[in-house]
């Protein structure tokens, strides 16, 4: 037997190509950004893109150092080339290089059948101004399967000039279908966000070049500039922020300020990550409270929110790129709705365990550290890192969305999952010490308002004269309890405690009103920002004249208080009409599944509707919380009698009400949501809602949710009622 020692190699089909830009490369708006991505490795100042309709190409040029032969060769034709990981940074201005697979220009594959290369660069040692110029045709439909690489030809010129601009020019040819106009649109809107915002100048630093010269870098569409500094007035408007840098070792420092007293704050912690090294961030909070966009120059308040929220979240640079899905509408990689949905009572990092670990479960709702975690719709936060490809830090994933999941990443996670729980805890310090002063300098006028309303009941002569003075008295008494707080919590409990003895139909009443209030609010807000007649001040009008009709009946039954049989579905979709409007801007479909001629026992319309419209309301909100996709956002009221009860349920494919929370949501001062729609989210609702039907024999309680719901409250009440 004869033994021959051989050698072989590796060898591809020109196919393999088409994985590169195909598959490895999702949507276009990334392989537009992989393009883009090699101009700032070039050193280049602009970067500008061009789509051509009628001739189906899309130009990308840039201002960079362009390459020479050597570059062409050793770094563009090789396939995963180490030409930029061998070259930490750019050679002008000492960039951290954002490219590093070597696959990046195949993403002109996703975009076209065609790509023509024109780079010029300066000559190296060159005494005189001459410079080289290379162009490239590179037919992708020829790399396919069945067809060696190397049997695929690649036809390029060189030529030396005297006088030339250094630079690179990309034509992508043949333009595939979904590249459109309207598709460019989306890329040049995802493409704003591609590089850190100027405003988070202390992240910029980990971002731009060493050298003091380096100009910066600007995307340009057209002959309009599309990336520019996000409007500072806007940015510059946040309640609270944090930043954190993480030293050689992993330990990550963190400073918190609360931007209207300026109180700053200091925490140390290690990540047990020492491949974090250089991280940077800072995240800004911009909670939903009064005030905070007020004043902006030029900017209504109400469009700087929802700019925050649609923009906004924790986004992930890497190499000075905002690398996707981080920060994304249906992004939640730090678990921050998930949380929020489920009123999570625990730090889900584990630095905040290190650092508070005893961080009080038994602290009053509307005090809970815990239950203040800031959503991603209202921070606008930014995160820079640099991935390491070769080592065991962080790895981009192959279709370059997202980071591939190991421990670098978990440790990334978890300090900027801190990051934002350190922010909500500092917050709500702030607001429990303003809340508490508040409080005192509060006390006498709620005690002057309370008597002078005890007053006019007394004074009102619709209201039956027993009714009328036992309600005056009971109005009197919260007058002494509100005398006789001692600070904000003591306040608030005992101001409820008397509003309880007032009855379920006199906390309706002021529930009620307090949607006129609201009402009347979004009207003058609208007012004053729009002239008279336009849409938005029509819609507004008619939206309090509704409040006004509903409250009216309201406040008619209570004080008639007729008690007889009605319509359940007349009732019904009295409820649903005030919850109409709330829930077509959120996607939210409400069914009413009653049967006609079924009628109520025999109680106050009052109670009845308020009991509902205080479950559909929860039903809303609960909803709100979850995307519009998989089972979708739904509501429905369905109604019956069994036996000798009246039953209505009001069902939603929220998030559902975890077991460990179901004893808690009937106590007063308990709330399951944070972003208020309805109500002042004091979390009065259910605890007035079992009130009120513990006073018609009834009850209200969890039941098992019918089918393709995830929460089902249960009305029930004796038709003898």
């Amino acid at each position: 037997m004869t033994v021959r020692d051989k050698t072989t190699f590796f060898d591809s089909e020109a196919g393999v190509l088409a994985e590169f830009g195909e598959r490895l490369v999702s949507r276009p708006a990334i392989a537009l950004a992989e393009l883009v991505k090699n101009s700032y490795d070039a050193d280049a100042s602009t970067c500008r893109v061009v789509f051509d309709a009628d001739a189906r190409t899309l130009r990308i040029s840039d201002t960079g150092s362009g390459m020479d032969e050597a570059a062409f060769l050793k770094g563009w034709m090789r396939i995963g080339t180490s030409w930029k990981r061998d070259r930490a940074h750019s050679p002008r201005y000492h960039r951290i290089l954002a490219g590093s697979k070597g696959i990046g220009r195949f993403a002109t594959r996703r975009l076209g059948s065609g790509l023509k290369l024109v780079t010029t660069c300066k000559k190296r040692g060159s005494k005189r101004a001459a410079y080289t110029t290379i162009c490239a045709y590179f037919p992708w439909l020829e790399f396919r399967s069945g067809r060696a690489l190397k049997d695929v030809e690649i036809n390029y010129t060189v030529e030396s000039l005297a006088t030339a601009t250094a630079g690179t020019t990309l034509v992508v040819s043949g333009l595939r279908d979904d590249v459109t106009a309207h598709e460019l649109i989306a890329m040049k809107s995802e493409l704003l966000g591609i590089i850190n915002p100027t405003a988070f100048d202390w992240v910029q630093k980990s971002r731009l070049g060493e050298k003091p010269n380096d100009p910066g870098f600007t995307i340009e569409f057209g002959d309009e500039r599309s990336l520019e500094s996000i409007d500072r007035s806007i940015l510059d408007r946040d309640v609270a922020r944090v930043r954190f840098r993480i030293d050689s070792k992993g330990r990550a420092r963190f400073t918190i300020e609360i931007r209207a007293s300026g109180e700053k704050y200091e925490e140390t912690a290690s990540t047990g990550c020492a491949a974090l090294r250089g991280t940077r961030a800072e995240i800004r909070y911009y909670p939903k409270r009064p005030g905070v966009f007020a004043g902006v120059p030029g900017v209504d308040g109400r469009n700087a929110r929802r700019w925050i929220s649609t923009q906004g979240g924790v986004q992930v640079f890497d190499r000075g790129f905002r690398m996707p899905p981080f920060g994304a509408d249906d992004d939640d990689w730090l678990g921050l709705t998930r949380s929020r949905a489920r009123r999570d009572r625990s730090w889900k990092s584990a630095i905040m365990e290190r650092l508070y670990p005893k961080a009080s479960l038994s602290a009053t709702e509307n005090e809970n550290p815990f239950l203040y975690l800031p959503g991603g719709h209202q921070l606008f936060g930014v995160v820079s890192v640099q991935s390491d490809p070769e080592g065991e830090g962080l790895s981009s994933a192959m279709d370059r969305e997202g980071f591939v999941e190991n421990e670098t990443f978990a440790a990334l996670k978890d300090v900027t999952r801190a990051a934002v729980e350190l922010l909500g805890y500092y917050d709500l310090a702030a607001v429990i010490r303003a809340r508490r002063r508040t409080a005192k300098k509060e006390t006498s006028e709620a005690q002057r308002q309370l008597r002078k309303a005890a007053k006019a009941i007394r004074l009102d002569a619709s209201l039956p004269p027993k009714a009328r003075e036992k309600l005056a008295e009971r109005v009197e008494d919260a007058a002494a309890a509100v005398a006789n707080a001692s600070d904000a919590a003591r306040n608030a409990d005992q101001v409820l405690d008397v509003l309880a003895l007032g009855g379920a139909l006199t906390a309706f009443v002021t529930h009620e009103m307090g949607e006129v209030l609201r009402a009347i609010e979004s009207f003058l807000s609208h007012a004053r920002a729009n002239q008279p007649g336009t849409a938005e001040a029509k819609i507004a009008t008619e939206k309090l004249r509704a409040q006004l009709a509903f409250a009216k009946s309201f406040v008619g039954d209570i004080r008639a208080n007729v008690v007889k049989p009605r319509s359940v579905r007349g009732a019904v979709m009295q409820v649903r009409k005030q919850l109409l409007p709330y829930a077509e801007e959120r996607d939210v479909t409400i069914d009413v599944a009653v049967p006609r001629g079924l009628e109520t026992p025999a109680i106050s319309a009052a109670t009845y509707t308020g009991i509902l419209l205080n479950l559909g309301t929860n039903a809303l909100k609960a909803v709100s919380q979850v995307s519009p996709r998989g089972n979708g956002r739904k509501i429905q009221f369905s109604a019956r009698d069994e036996g000798s009860h009246h039953v209505i349920d009001v069902s939603d494919t929220g998030p559902g009400v975890p077991d460990e929370l179901r004893p808690w949501i009937w106590n007063p001062l308990f709330s399951t949501t944070q972003d208020e729609i309805l109500t002042a989210g004091l979390g009065m609702g259910l605890y007035i809602v079992r009130r009120a039907a513990r006073s018609v024999k009834g009850t209200v309680d969890l039941a098992e949710p019918a089918d393709g719901f995830e929460t089902t409250f249960r009305l029930k009440v004796p038709i003898d009622a």
